[in-house]
């Protein structure tokens, strides 16, 4: 404990930053099987049969459940 009291400020900072670095390699180490499962199973996929997936709002395609036309309810 008095080695560590008696580092600077910017010694003090680099260990814990280090500790930090150290901890989340061997998270991403320990679980590197699931990650690369999850990887494999899950490709990204473009959805295209919902409204708006193409860059088009829902309430252009006439999808819209609620058209705002100005008639009252």
């Amino acid at each position: 404990m008095t080695s560590l009291l008696n580092m600077s400020w910017p010694v003090r900072i680099g260990l814990l930053a280090a500790v930090i670095v150290v901890g989340i390699v061997y998270i991403l180490w320990k679980n590197r099987a699931e990650i690369a499962a999850a990887a494999v199973d899950d490709p990204p996929t473009a959805p295209t049969d919902q409204p708006g997936a193409d860059g088009i709002p829902a309430d252009a395609t006439g999808d819209d459940p609620n058209p705002t036309d100005g008639a009252t309810p």
